[in-house]
C-alpha cells in the first residue's frame, strides 16, 4: 500500500518475444496517458518495471491504483457467456460490440 495512492495492485506481464514485449510496453503507456486525463473508473498508473529474466524472456511489472471490483479477466471469465448467450436477442450487436472490447483491452 502506498500511503499517497492507497492500496496498489502490480500486473505481471512475461514477454517470450519482442511482440509481446511492445504490447506490455503499449498497455502500460496508454494507463499512463489515461491516468494524465484523469479518466475516472480506471486504476491511475504509478510506475513500471522491466527486467531480464533470461535470453529469450523478460517481465514487465505494472503498478497501478487499485480500483474496487473484479479483475478484467474474471469478470470476462464470470460474463463472456451470458454475453454471447445475449447474442441472439435484440441487443445482439451491443453485446458483441462490448465483447469484443473487452476481447481486446484483455489482449493489450
Amino acid at each position: 500500500e502506498n500511503a499517497a495512492v492507497g492500496a496498489v495492485a502490480v500486473k505481471e506481464i512475461l514477454c517470450r518475444n519482442e511482440m509481446e514485449l511492445s504490447r506490455a510496453l503499449y498497455e502500460a503507456e496508454l494507463l499512463k496517458n489515461l491516468t494524465s486525463r484523469g479518466t475516472a473508473r480506471l486504476p491511475a498508473f504509478i510506475a513500471t518495471e522491466t527486467a531480464s529474466l533470461d535470453s529469450e524472456i523478460c517481465r514487465l511489472r505494472l503498478v497501478m491504483s487499485r480500483i474496487d471490483g473484479d479483475p478484467l479477466d474474471k469478470f470476462l471469465q464470470e460474463h463472456g457467456a451470458r454475453l454471447q448467450a445475449d447474442s441472439s436477442s435484440s441487443s445482439s450487436a451491443l453485446a458483441r460490440q462490448v465483447r469484443d472490447a473487452f476481447r481486446y483491452a484483455h489482449s493489450l
